[in-house]
């Protein structure tokens, strides 16, 4: 029997997915063996998955934007899932619980998804306040993955920044 094209796509989809996820968990020992911060870690998961995704727009669309009938079944699930699983692993250490951990794993994601969403379709330029976030320039022109990773590490560091607000408030110590 031959494979409907949903099969196709999903087993395509799969193997690239694999290849993000085996070059994460690459990513994320050899920082560990070198003792980086959770910080650090998290900080390379989100530019890994940035570079990802403007390398190659149309596999990141096919992943991540799937207009196929249904959920996908669970072993894609599964695969998808080991996103978030290397995600979780870098926040642990800062956000206290479990139930944190899978929250902002989730939220980090989803607003990184967002700006990137927002630049491949060319309108991160026209949503960002320009006063607030100026954008990069490289070689005299204006640079979209620049403004997109500056926006990005941004986004990191004041998630990271709430992070550790709540943690120190919880602990009864002001963040100041």
């Amino acid at each position: 029997m031959i494979p409907s094209i949903d099969t196709v796509t999903l087993e395509a989809n799969a193997a690239e997915l694999a290849e993000l996820c085996d070059a994460r968990e690459a990513q994320q020992a050899e920082l560990s063996a070198a003792g980086a911060a959770p910080s650090a870690h998290i900080h390379a998961i989100g530019s890994a998955y940035l570079h990802f995704a403007t390398a190659r727009p149309r596999n990141w669309a096919a992943i991540f934007e799937r207009d196929a009938e249904g959920e996908p079944p669970p072993w894609y699930q599964a695969r998808q899932a080991t996103l978030f699983t290397i995600l979780e692993r870098a926040l642990s250490p800062i956000t206290g619980s479990p139930s944190a951990t899978r929250r902002s794993a989730r939220a980090l994601w989803a607003a990184l998804h967002g700006l990137l969403a927002l630049s491949l379709a060319g309108h991160l330029a026209r949503v960002a306040d320009a006063a607030a976030a100026p954008t990069l320039e490289i070689s005299g022109e204006l640079s979209a993955e620049a403004d997109l990773h500056q926006h990005a590490q941004e986004l990191i560091d004041t998630y990271l920044a709430g992070l550790d607000a709540r943690r120190a408030k919880a602990r009864g110590i002001s963040a100041q």
